[in-house]
């Protein structure tokens, strides 16, 4: 049986990152050699009309980041004023992506930073 909570990460304690960050107690581990766009899933649906005009093709597109990990995460931590301890880790993989292409056709996101921060302010935090 399908329940309508298994349906949103909402509810998980370690869903994705920024419920990552929401429900950390003590210390969290990110890597200051590892790069990964994150984006605030508000901002693809309010791009869905953009991306259905574009021509046919490969595209990157969601929220770019020239900070590592660590690097957003203590920024973040900030932002919503939590005091935890951000440790150094080895990286385990780069995701960082260039979304020229698709910036071209007017499918434009926040940067990481924004967009999170956002994120941040739309959930009260």
């Amino acid at each position: 049986m399908l329940r309508a909570e298994w349906m949103y990460d909402y509810y998980l304690k370690k869903s994705n990152y920024f419920m990552n960050i929401i429900h950390a107690t003590d210390s969290i581990s990110f890597s200051s050699n590892q790069y990964r766009g994150i984006t605030y899933v508000k901002e693809v649906a309010e791009n869905i009309p953009n991306v259905l005009q574009l021509p046919g093709g490969v595209y990157n597109f969601g929220s770019e980041t020239t900070l590592s990990m660590y690097e957003l995460t203590k920024d973040f931590l900030t932002f919503i004023g939590k005091n935890i301890a951000v440790q150094d880790a080895p990286p385990r993989h780069n995701l960082w992506m260039n979304c020229e292409k698709a910036k071209k056709h007017n499918v434009i996101f926040n940067s990481v930073e924004e967009g999170l921060n956002q994120c941040a302010r739309d959930y009260q935090l």
